[in-house]
């Protein structure tokens, strides 16, 4: 199966470029923040993802930086523009599970939650029965903390909530899916994000445990939409992670 087109790459993934392995291990300035990008490698043309920028860790991105179980192979992306959804259906059993970073995506209207489902069939057909369950923890700029559930289940897993559209903030997550292809499991994300709330005007950390009760097929798609209006900019790109 063709893993992405020319279409999907509008944007250069990488946030980095280093002359060699010497060159991409001695870099500096890199802070919280930047975990999840991606550096290239100019002698070898390889792909790494910042896993920590203290000390500073580097994860090869498939491809010859490191092709074994644990690596990270680009799948697809997708920039929004005023868009309805952003849906990314190129899961196959390739990988079981996959990693989606989401970089500077914002609601067309404050105070809209961001969404996700997922598709059942390849068709695809998407899953917006009550059939899933999350919960998230929180903590803010102001010092607020706590803990939130769904209180039963609902029509998708709630990641980010009441997103403000002040200019300058943004949405930016990176979530973690398990047991995507195996369909007598049910399948798991493990999200962790940050945004500016819209009801009190400041940041916050969340991270989120959601599941998709499907024990009956594999996850053919992963869909992500505002709980009402528009994903009016951002970007969104899905990598498969490696068994063997």
């Amino acid at each position: 199966m063709t893993k992405h087109s020319a279409a999907s790459l509008v944007h250069v993934p990488y946030s980095w470029t280093y002359a060699d392995q010497t060159d991409r291990e001695a870099a500096t300035g890199l802070v919280p923040g930047d975990v999840g990008k991606l550096s290239r490698q100019l002698d070898d043309n390889t792909l790494w993802m910042l896993t920590d920028d203290s000390p500073v860790t580097w994860v090869a991105v498939g491809g010859g930086g490191g092709g074994g179980a644990g690596s990270i192979v680009f799948v697809e992306s997708h920039v929004a523009s005023a868009s309805a959804t952003l849906d990314f259906v190129l899961l196959d059993d390739t990988y079981n599970d996959y990693l989606l970073k989401i970089t500077g995506l914002r609601p067309g209207t404050s105070g809209q939650d961001l969404i996700m489902r997922f598709a059942n069939a390849i068709t695809p057909t998407w899953d917006a029965g009550n059939n899933y369950r999350w919960a998230y923890k929180y903590w803010s700029s102001a010092g607020a903390e706590g803990i939130v559930a769904d209180g039963g289940a609902t029509s998708g897993i709630k990641i980010a909530v009441v997103a403000s559209t002040t200019a300058g903030y943004s949405i930016n997550a990176e979530i973690h899916f398990s047991n995507f292809r195996t369909a007598g499991l049910y399948k798991r994300a493990n999200a962790k994000l940050d945004q500016q709330l819209s009801s009190d005007s400041n940041l916050y950390s969340i991270n989120t445990s959601g599941w998709w009760l499907d024990n009956t097929n594999k996850a053919f798609g992963i869909r992500l939409l505002m709980s009402s209006g528009n994903i009016a900019s951002g970007a969104a790109y899905l990598y498969g992670i490696k068994d063997s």
